[in-house]
């Protein structure tokens, strides 16, 4: 039997009631997805064992730990174990599969990426004020085979991955977002906020990675923000989702 793991990069409610992702893997592969634990799911078909996993922020840092006792005090929901420690997790498997949301540094809403190339962003507070933009840079590079580049139709990519999400709640001003991405496009061309700590802890597993961008840093109208309405195509990204899992079938 294949031993597939595949890493969700968000909450369970995301994937489960917006994305609607479970429901479209049982209805393609005539499965049923089964729940382990809050953050761990399973299913079997066709010979093939797929582990799911959810993952959220790159690390166990101050800002996550702090973001994790909001979400328990205020009773909103929990939040997933950070990447790193999610894929030092993953032992036996024949296949690790990453999907994800992005923002995006270039390119339009929906596009799809497959990154090669990957770096990192740690910062200290998850409030960035204006005078810090000079300061931040994507640093440590590393590279990866990304089984899905040739086998799917997406952008070989450089992604950056940040321990704070680059939107327009998290930085003084929406311009200072603007100069940000301006900075960082000529260090990646999207961020999210796992692949990088997922694909520096898999040792020895192919490995995929796919994400959709879900926002455009560069534009006012597209940034991230609490109070816009969360709104990405998500029939696309399940139609890659999964085009990316019968790939390694």
């Amino acid at each position: 039997m294949k031993q597939i793991t595949l890493i969700l990069g968000g909450s369970v409610r995301l994937y489960l009631n917006y994305i609607m992702l479970f429901s479209t893997i049982e209805k393609r592969f005539n499965c049923k997805i089964k729940k382990k634990n809050n953050f761990e799911f399973q299913t079997t078909f066709n010979n093939n064992k797929i582990q799911i996993l959810f993952a959220k922020n790159p690390t166990r840092d101050n800002i996550y730990i702090k973001y994790k006792n909001y979400l328990e005090k205020n009773r909103i929901e929990l939040l997933p174990p950070p990447g790193d420690e999610v894929a030092k997790k993953i032992k036996n498997s024949d296949v690790v599969l990453f999907f994800g949301l992005c923002g995006g540094f270039k390119g339009r809403k929906g596009d799809i990426y497959l990154p090669e190339k990957l770096l990192e962003i740690s910062l200290n507070s998850h409030y960035l004020k204006k005078e810090y933009i000079s300061h931040i840079n994507a640093i440590n590079q590393i590279k990866i085979n990304n089984i899905f580049i040739g086998k799917i139709n997406g952008k070989k990519s450089k992604i950056i991955t940040s321990n704070v999400a680059l939107c327009a709640d998290s930085i003084e001003e929406e311009e200072s977002l603007i100069e940000l991405c301006r900075k960082l496009s000529d260090q990646g061309d999207i961020v999210d906020k796992e692949s990088y700590s997922i694909a520096k802890n898999i040792k020895n597993i192919p490995l995929g990675i796919m994400v959709m961008s879900s926002d455009l840093l560069y534009n006012k109208k597209t940034m991230l923000r609490n109070k816009r309405p969360f709104i990405i195509d998500t029939k696309k990204f399940n139609k890659f989702c999964l085009k990316c899992i019968e790939s390694v079938l």
